[in-house]
């Protein structure tokens, strides 16, 4: 069988067999039916690994081999959709039986984590109790209470390791989809393009003049009821729209770096407040640092009126209603089932972890 090159483009090389296979079975995956034909070896290659390990001892052995059968069809057809051309209508098909496939193996990864963990909450042993808060005399942080509360609740853990999972597909997603937003703004200058008019204003003519904002700090805005210049508008949209992706991908402290790079070290430090209190030199001689936000309370308070404010861009409302809880404001800025599936969790499980 031959296919017409315009279906094929020029794509980073392989080493190997593994090109070799790759460049000999791309004519035959586009001329047959991909997802048939997967389908096919999956039900084959699942039913062998099922008699290879029969017993029940061996069960993490066979959540093992079907995620890694499943991951090697992933890379594979991977490896043929980057050399495929676009917009063919059997490579459309491709695609979806790919997309068919990582839903495949992140449903076998989430089954691993949950079985493991329940696993391990029953043979955890019987005599373990709760922690004596303020009976024992010790100060007790934050982040230990809640530490101690995904100890004890196993529901609350697994409902931990499901948005787990679901910030790391989301992350597995991250680097492919979006372009670096720092290539869109110099390095620490947040504004610039509003702080150059500031500066030219009185000296130079601007045609078309609007009143901006007179004053750069991050309040003035909403402050003033004044905008920024148009680039800076755009700037800032596509900043708090990769904040928010990185939140999604449970990368905060990614989220804070760019925040930096892009001249907005003081969103970082709202994100920053995220974290639970703990001070260990309460209960021991040696001085160690002290993490968290010990106002976390009022802070969240601060989050939570943040993300009901109709002035504010939807990103941005969304990033603090993440932060503090807030479903109603955080499901306008969800797009998939994974999306909307992911905030359930992360309110219910702020919920439960108030601190």
């Amino acid at each position: 069988m031959k296919i017409d090159d315009s279906l094929l483009e020029p794509t980073a090389k392989m080493s190997g067999s593994f090109q070799d296979m790759v460049s000999s079975n791309v004519t035959m995956l586009l001329d047959a039916d991909p997802a048939i034909a997967e389908s096919n070896d999956l039900y084959r290659d699942f039913h062998q690994a099922i008699r290879d390990r029969p017993a029940e001892h061996e069960i993490f052995g066979l959540l093992d081999a079907c995620i890694q059968i499943v991951s090697e069809r992933v890379q594979f057809l991977q490896s043929i959709v980057q050399k495929a051309a676009r917009g063919q209508p059997k490579f459309q098909r491709i695609l979806s039986s790919l997309n068919h496939l990582v839903l495949e193996q992140n449903t076998w990864e989430l089954i691993r984590t949950l079985y493991f963990d329940r696993l391990q909450s029953n043979l955890a042993s019987d005599s373990d109790t709760e922690m004596d808060v303020g009976l024992s005399g010790n100060f007790v942080s934050d982040k230990e209470i809640v530490d101690d509360l995904f100890k004890r609740e196993a529901s609350t853990r697994q409902n931990q390791l499901v948005i787990d999972w679901l910030e790391l597909c989301a992350a597995q997603q991250f680097a492919s989809k979006y372009e670096q937003v720092e290539f869109f703004s110099d390095n620490a200058v947040a504004w610039e393009n509003t702080l150059m008019q500031l500066h030219q204003k009185g000296k130079v003519s601007l045609n078309h003049e609007r009143p901006l904002v007179t004053e750069m700090d991050p309040d003035a805005p909403i402050r003033q009821n004044k905008p920024l210049a148009d680039l800076d508008k755009e700037d800032e949209a596509r900043l708090l729209n990769h904040v928010f992706t990185h939140l999604r991908a449970g990368q905060l402290i990614e989220a804070e770096d760019l925040c930096v790079k892009c001249g907005q070290a003081w969103r970082a430090a709202t994100l920053e407040g995220w974290r639970l209190y703990h001070d260990p030199n309460y209960n021991q001689s040696d001085r160690d640092e002290v993490e968290g936000n010990v106002c976390r309370d009022v802070w969240k308070d601060v989050c939570w009126k943040m993300s009901q404010d109709e002035r504010i861009h939807t990103c941005e409302k969304a990033i603090y209603a993440l932060l503090s809880g807030n479903l109603k404001a955080l499901l306008p800025a969800c797009v998939t089932w994974e999306d909307w599936l992911w905030a359930h969790y992360r309110c219910d499980d702020l919920q439960l972890c108030k601190a």
